[in-house]
């Protein structure tokens, strides 16, 4: 890149993020892209960052085609990777103020130019964390990204009307620290569409759920960090998942 210019090893970051975006890596391969970009500097503060010739004052970070990345993290658990690439975006990429979102944003407090899938970026990533789609599978992740404090904090957190490829859904999830528990309900447009779901309790470090039960009758835990109610919906359109916190 020092010698040629423009060089084919320019800004590779870019077929990175798509490639992410595209959803087309098998998981073993989409950490290893992820984890060989942050090694290398393909990152600033956990968004993707622009790969250019090395200077000094030469880090910025991409507020227009990470989004991508972001996701994939979500769809492989990498779950406070995806909450630092929210939070640094959120208040890194955006103009104090207006939350006006750049395109390419400096990190020494610079403005940048503004950039319509920059904008769009906070709003999907809040979307994902609360309602995902599975891009091959018939399933739907619910509460996947949600941050360990804004469930111990017992405020209602919510989404509803969500659109999906099987239509409208609703869900909300709250923790009752009285009741030592916490209750989640997912509303699907359909019965029995799609066929399964995935509601990730994620308590805060600490605390563990030690029974849950799904419309009264009791389920497990399941997925890679064993926090997920995993419920096949059959014809049911309507669920509550109640978790028992240790």
């Amino acid at each position: 890149m020092a010698q040629v210019r423009p060089s084919p090893q320019q800004w590779p970051h870019r077929p990175y993020a798509e490639l992410l975006q595209a959803d087309i890596l098998p998981p073993a391969l989409a950490n290893l892209v992820i984890d060989c970009m942050r090694a290398y500097g393909a990152t600033t503060i956990g968004v993707v960052a622009n790969v250019g010739i090395a200077r000094p004052g030469g880090r910025a970070i991409l507020g227009f085609i990470s989004y991508g990345y972001a996701q994939m993290l979500l769809r492989l658990d990498r779950i406070e990777e995806y909450l630092l690439f929210l939070y640094a975006h959120r208040y890194h990429d955006h103009t104090r103020g207006s939350w006006t979102a750049g395109e390419v944003a400096g990190i020494n407090g610079g403005t940048a130019t503004f950039c319509i899938p920059a904008q769009q970026t906070i709003p999907l990533l809040v979307r994902w964390m609360l309602v995902l789609e599975d891009s091959d599978e018939d399933r739907l992740y619910f509460g996947k990204g949600l941050p360990r404090d804004w469930v111990a904090s017992g405020k209602v957190i919510q989404i509803e009307q969500a659109p999906t490829r099987w239509g409208r859904v609703n869900f909300n999830l709250i923790a009752r620290p009285e009741s030592r528990s916490v209750v989640a309900k997912v509303e699907l447009a359909r019965p029995g569409e799609p066929k399964e779901l995935h509601v990730k309790l994620r308590l805060p470090i600490g605390n563990a759920v030690k029974a849950v039960s799904v419309n009264g009758l009791a389920a497990s835990l399941g997925g890679i960090h064993s926090d997920t109610v995993i419920i096949q919906t059959k014809s049911e359109k309507v669920f509550e998942v109640v978790g028992r916190i240790v």
